[in-house]
């Protein structure tokens, strides 16, 4: 009797003692995580929107009265308007200007030595002066490396689209036109990256790092182009992954293989959604929408970037302008806003996007 209470008081101790280690280790579990997001958080404290950079309070730590502009470390940056883009040194003097209409986007490359810009050049087609969409890649000193026309390449990309010759030009309303003259637009691209390490090109070497990935709204297409922007590799119209839809913006690789889109939407659903794509298969999901869905519909512009495995920071020029840092494991909730008033005269398209980086390094040699 006696030996058996004491079988029974052990096994009741072990049966505690293996709770308390599991609650300890669930706890442990818990502080590990809000550790690695407070780390994932300290790591990218400053948002960039036009060329204003603020903290994750709001606060502007620094400001230049441009449209969009890249960093470096070093403390120099590119600057772009509408209608120029020019590289400042860390002093602030001005080593290069160039003269050409800048739209949309400023990015750089994924070892952030070459700088990525999307410009537009004039051509008659269909008895008509029509803009065409050009995407430039220039070295830190402003030499051209390469390009990719859409005049050139018009062919080619109109052999992708099941229209084809019938597709439409894009008339462009008056107070957006650069010409007074040109009143009609081809391609519309709206975004322009390198793509990095990816999932996807272990099965197709397609979406290898170091080729580009493009956005055309108006011929509405996604595009792959080759290292050298010589050559389509690849290519897929929005409505097929995007259910009839075609006004996307801010296409991007992710490491996970799978595109992030912002979905604008609009043609057979009134509502924004952030979708994800995978281009193996063309499978659709959208991994953001608002509820009800109508509160987030973004007729134009609008920029997406995953932060981490449940964050997304996304844009709405429509609505606001507002910035929003959704958490995607809790429901979609906003767990961080910011309001921005604009600067610029052309508002809503040199807004399209708000980015997280960490830019201490270049805030370094401007503190002042």
């Amino acid at each position: 009797m006696i030996s058996g209470e004491i079988i029974n008081k052990s096994a009741h101790h072990l049966t505690l003692s293996t709770v308390f280690k599991s609650i300890f280790l669930l706890f442990l579990i818990i502080l590990y995580s809000c550790l690695t997001y407070a780390k994932n958080a300290n790591k990218l404290p400053h948002n960039v929107i036009e060329c204003s950079i603020f903290n994750n309070s709001g606060e502007l730590l620094w400001d230049l009265n441009n449209a969009w502009c890249a960093f470096f470390s070093d403390g120099s940056l590119v600057a772009a308007s509408r209608n120029e883009v020019r590289y400042l040194n860390k002093n602030m003097s001005v080593e290069w200007t160039k003269k050409t209409p800048i739209h949309h986007q400023l990015n750089l490359s994924e070892n952030k030595s070459e700088i990525l810009v999307m410009t537009t050049e004039y051509h008659r087609f269909r008895n008509k002066m029509v803009a065409f969409d050009r995407l430039e890649v220039l070295d830190r000193q402003g030499k051209l490396i390469k390009y990719f026309s859409f005049y050139e390449n018009r062919s080619a990309l109109l052999d992708l689209v099941k229209a084809q010759k019938d597709v439409p030009l894009w008339a462009v309303d008056e107070k957006r036109r650069r010409r007074k003259d040109v009143a009609w637009e081809f391609s519309h691209a709206n975004s322009f990256y390198e793509m990095g390490p990816n999932k996807a090109s272990i099965k197709n070497k397609v979406f290898n790092a170091g080729n580009y990935l493009v956005n055309s709204n108006l011929l509405n297409l996604i595009l792959v182009l080759d290292k050298d922007l010589k050559k389509i590799l690849w290519s897929v119209e929005h409505s097929q992954p995007v259910g009839g839809e075609n006004n996307l913006h801010d296409v991007q690789m992710q490491t996970n293989g799978k595109f992030l889109v912002y979905a604008n939407r609009g043609t057979v659903k009134k509502y924004s959604t952030i979708d994800e794509i995978d281009p193996l298969t063309l499978e659709q999901k959208v991994i953001y929408k608002e509820n009800p869905p109508e509160r987030f519909f973004a007729t134009v512009c609008g920029g997406v970037q995953r932060i981490n495995t449940n964050q997304l920071l996304i844009s709405d020029v429509t609505n606001g302008p507002w910035s929003y840092l959704i958490d995607l494991s809790q429901k979609g909730k906003k767990v961080w806003s910011f309001q921005y008033k604009f600067k610029q005269k052309a508002k809503n398209g040199t807004i399209q996007q708000i980015k997280r980086y960490d830019l201490s390094e270049f805030l370094k040699h401007h503190d002042h």
